[in-house]
């Protein structure tokens, strides 16, 4: 049996921790771990209190490079799981590149935006020299004591629903792709990153979408 534990694959899933990118990391830690591998999921303490609060992406960048480090370190030196085969990180967790280096273990970078929005991301210096992207950094602050309730539910089962009419999304990729999976057109108002561009697919290549301008009310 130690053997066995020895030699088994051992893959590091490292999600950036908002709920869109943890739903995809964790789908492919399933199939990964259908096929044999040994299945390390890493999300932050703060996360699991919270899903998301204001500049958490440059607060990951920050903060996470040595505490993941010494995860890894750990996971390696316990006889009782497997070495660490590789890292699989999200694309915006970049820091476990430098990790991965540090430490000898391959790293590759799992993507979850569309193809449309990773084109846009890869070329995203060239078009602001253009001026075709105007350079434009917003952050969405929720106070504490007046903060945001959100309660988790299933989306992609909520959308297969057969009462569900249309749904009003931000266009993530993840809300697009599960709108598509259950035949529900969308009312789409983007609000920063690809979401834009899955937007512009969505209402005028794909023709399943309709824009929600700035002027929108509740009438």
């Amino acid at each position: 049996m130690g053997s066995f534990v020895t030699q088994k694959p051992h893959v590091v899933c490292i999600p950036l921790p908002a709920q869109g990118h943890v739903n995809s990391m964790m789908q492919l830690a399933k199939l990964l771990h259908s096929r044999g591998f040994h299945i390390t999921f890493v999300n932050t303490e703060f996360n699991h209190r919270r899903l998301l609060r204001a500049k958490v992406c440059s607060a990951v960048q920050k903060n996470c490079l040595a505490p993941l480090c010494d995860l890894l370190t750990k996971l390696n030196s316990s006889p009782n799981i497997p070495q660490g085969s590789c890292i699989v990180s999200d694309g915006a967790m970049s820091f476990a590149i430098q990790a991965g280096m540090e430490l000898g273990i391959p790293e590759v970078q799992f993507w979850t935006a569309s193809a449309c929005g990773f084109m846009g991301y890869f070329h995203y210096q060239e078009l602001i020299q253009r001026g075709i992207v105007p350079l434009k950094e917003e952050f969405i602050e929720v106070t504490k004591g007046r903060g945001l309730l959100v309660n988790w539910c299933p989306q992609d089962k909520v959308l297969l629903h057969s009462s569900i009419r249309g749904f009003l999304t931000h266009c993530g990729w993840n809300s697009i792709l599960e709108s598509i999976s259950g035949g529900v057109p969308m009312l789409c108002r983007p609000f920063f990153a690809q979401q834009q561009t899955n937007f512009l697919y969505a209402c005028t290549t794909w023709g399943i979408g309709l824009e929600i301008n700035n002027d929108v009310k509740r009438e």
